[in-house]
């Protein structure tokens, strides 16, 4: 562990799956795990986000993140179901209606498929697929440093 390293904490309970991991070369994503200076930075966007939803009766809970987890589970249940998966190693995150996919694969026709998989699910409002093909390449997504502390 890096002493210097920030400790890094999923502050707002933001879905993060890991759905599969048939291979070891490809970097973990950061996913929602952020440091305590970025969970201050985003927390009064989040509120606000949530608060003018509820307020325009655009959303069914008072907090827009609210619908995360149901699609979270539905995007996990839907990959589930492929018949084409192959080898990758892909994390799931959703955060305000997004479905973010990061990781690795062998071809590159996941990455659509993921993408209207993802968009076929009710109350999705965007997806961000991003896969890399080659390993040898620097992740097309945030990693986390080696070292980083999780909680």
């Amino acid at each position: 562990v890096h002493a210097d390293e920030p400790e890094r904490r999923n502050w707002f309970h933001d879905p993060f799956i890991q759905l599969s991991d048939g291979l070891s070369s490809c970097p973990q994503p950061a996913g929602p795990y952020i440091t305590e200076q970025q969970r201050r930075e985003q927390a009064h966007h989040r509120l606000e986000r949530g608060t003018s939803c509820w307020l325009a009766g655009q959303c069914e809970h008072p907090n827009y993140y609210g619908d995360d987890a149901a699609i979270a589970v539905q995007m996990q249940q839907a990959w589930y179901s492929l018949r084409t998966r192959g080898k990758n190693s892909l994390w799931l995150t959703v955060q305000g209606r997004i479905v973010i996919i990061q990781g690795c694969a062998q071809g590159r026709d996941l990455a659509s498929e993921l993408e209207t998989m993802a968009r076929k699910i009710p109350k999705v409002q965007g997806v961000l697929v991003q896969i890399s093909i080659d390993p040898e390449k620097p992740a097309p997504y945030p990693v986390l440093p080696p070292g980083t502390p999780l909680q």
